[in-house]
């Protein structure tokens, strides 16, 4: 027969800011297979907002060893443009730059889907398929 208490105290060994930040630290160590086990369990549960972040971190997991084709990709119609050696300096600048503004989109993605205001995977998507999309473009346009 269950026991019902008002309140029970549970010694815990660990503060809950430590169980916090261990919870945090999972998602950027974990395998992409532990976190899709991760995700299929909480989904039982229905924790969504957990469940989103999770969601974020294993897209963003796979898109981001394909973050340097999507920053190439979206880059290669400047660097085509460029064919003076003089401008050598100028287009490694161009290249921080780009680098510079893919970093910021993509980090501004990933807020907007852990803030809820965009879909989980969309998010960590955002900036890669912005890019591609700005390179195709741009190829499409050089004469």
């Amino acid at each position: 027969m269950p026991l019902n208490y008002a309140t029970k105290r549970i010694d815990l060994t660990e503060k809950p800011h430590e169980l916090i930040f261990k919870k945090s630290i999972f998602s950027q160590f974990a395998s992409l297979q532990n976190l899709k086990k991760e995700i299929n369990s909480l989904k039982k549960i229905k924790t969504k907002e957990t469940l989103a972040n999770l969601t974020i971190d294993y897209y963003q997991k796979i898109a981001d060893p394909f973050s340097h084709l999507f920053l190439v990709i979206g880059i290669l119609p400047l660097a085509l443009e460029i064919k003076k050696r003089k401008v050598a300096l100028s287009s490694l600048g161009v290249g921080f730059i780009f680098g510079f503004i893919y970093y910021c989109f993509s980090s501004f993605s990933i807020a907007l889907g852990k803030s809820g205001i965009i879909l989980p995977f969309f998010s960590a998507w955002l900036a890669p398929l912005f890019f591609i999309t700005v390179g195709l473009t741009g190829l499409s346009l050089i004469d």
